[in-house]
């Protein structure tokens, strides 16, 4: 029964995300609207939460379940918030909540460091963060975003903005991510990539988006630092580092999009972001299982282990070219559209160009050692035929992106 229902919830979603770029904003009341990068930002967390009920609820106990239960839906508050001060509350808990599962769950060693730097990072600009939205409201005389004035405030949204991009992160404030990620349990791990990296981009658009035109210059210097992480992933043998770095490097697309499109193509980098945190979700769940076997993190041993089935290798090669932006990806019509969106700018054309050379060849490369090592085997005991019609179903969703546009 479990399965049917999930298999019909999960069949309304996808059919429901193909029509959405026929909605534009729908304002509910003075606290809630509707518009397609909420919808999207907001699938992704649910779509977490129902292949976490399904996939790993057993190895979960009720702390670990209500932890992440109350992440997603406060993230998905904030997705849809239209008033400031709803959207910091909610922004807020919902990363607390990761935080407090990181301290909890993680059995590694060096977790209460990854906590103290995510927390550090957290307080800096969580309290100047909740300062500049009151103020700011209160010279507005109202908390509804819509209703503020912002001819005048390029100033208090540049702080803003500085203040989101720690947390989405980008350089120079990136620090805390690899750090967290290698020292988080790994469903922890695909909340970060998944959703909580987007409350950044969300924030962004909520309070900046009418300081966009001002920052080009800054926006291309930070992608140029972005390029570089691409270089820090190829250095990383723990190969959730390697994911981080990719992720670090992946997410600024999502900001040249909010730059560079006007408002009715925003819904392409909420459809982006939802690449990328299913291909996100697809790899650190394997790693997980990929880990158990081994017992390393090492993605040179990992290339080497012949104890999987064939169905692995399947799974293993459909995310890695995914994370690549293979056609005919999510990722990769995504990157297309923004690619067209930026030929006004020259220097920003040479590193895109760049960034989809370096982009593709970084998965592609651990995807070789994958396939020159593997040896075809039986069925292995690590999934469930249930396990696996889910991760073939995720995967499928990310090969459809020609059907998004």
């Amino acid at each position: 029964l479990s399965l049917w229902f999930f298999s019909l919830l999960g069949l309304i979603i996808i059919c429901s995300l193909f029509y959405l770029n026929c909605i534009n904003v729908l304002l509910l009341n003075d606290y809630f609207l509707i518009d397609t990068l909420g919808v999207y930002l907001s699938f992704i967390s649910i779509i977490f939460l129902l292949f976490f009920i399904i996939l790993i609820i057993n190895s979960l106990n009720f702390l670990n379940i209500f932890g992440i239960f109350m992440s997603i839906v406060f993230a998905v508050i904030c997705f849809f918030s239209l008033n400031s001060l709803i959207f910091w509350v909610s922004y807020e808990i919902s990363i607390l909540f990761a935080l407090v599962l990181i301290l909890y769950s993680s059995p590694y060693s060096e977790r209460f460091l990854a906590s103290w730097y995510l927390l550090i990072y957290v307080f800096i600009s969580s309290l100047p963060m909740l300062f500049f939205i009151i103020y700011w409201s209160l010279e507005n005389e109202t908390f509804n975003l819509f209703l503020w004035n912002n001819d005048n405030n390029l100033l208090i949204m540049l702080i803003l903005g500085i203040l989101f991009i720690t947390k989405v992160p980008l350089p120079p404030f990136h620090s805390w991510l690899p750090v967290v990620h290698a020292e988080a349990s790994s469903y922890v791990s695909i909340i970060l990539s998944g959703y909580i990296m987007k409350l950044g981009l969300i924030g962004l658009f909520r309070f900046c988006y009418f300081g966009f035109n001002n920052i080009g210059l800054l926006i291309l210097v930070v992608f140029s630092f972005s390029l570089l992480f691409f270089f820090a992933s190829g250095q990383e043998l723990d190969i959730k580092r390697w994911l981080a770095f990719l992720s670090l490097s992946h997410i600024f697309i999502g900001i040249l999009g909010l730059f560079y499109f006007n408002f009715n193509s925003y819904w392409i980098v909420g459809l982006y972001c939802l690449g990328h945190g299913l291909s996100a979700f697809l790899l650190f769940y394997l790693f997980m299982v990929l880990n158990t076997i081994v017992g390393s993190r090492n993605w040179l041993l990992l290339t080497l282990n012949n104890n999987i089935s064939i169905f692995y290798y399947i799974l293993i090669v459909l995310s890695l070219l995914s994370v690549s932006s293979f056609p005919p990806t999510i990722n990769f019509f995504s990157e297309i559209f923004v690619f067209s969106s930026i030929f006004s700018s020259f220097i920003a054309i040479i590193f895109y160009s760049f960034y989809i050379f370096i982009g593709g060849i970084v998965p592609v490369i651990v995807l070789s050692l994958f396939i020159i090592n593997s040896k075809l085997v039986s069925l292995s005991n690590v999934y469930t035929f249930l396990d696996l019609i889910i991760l073939l179903g995720l995967s499928f969703i990310c090969y459809l992106g020609i059907f998004w546009i």
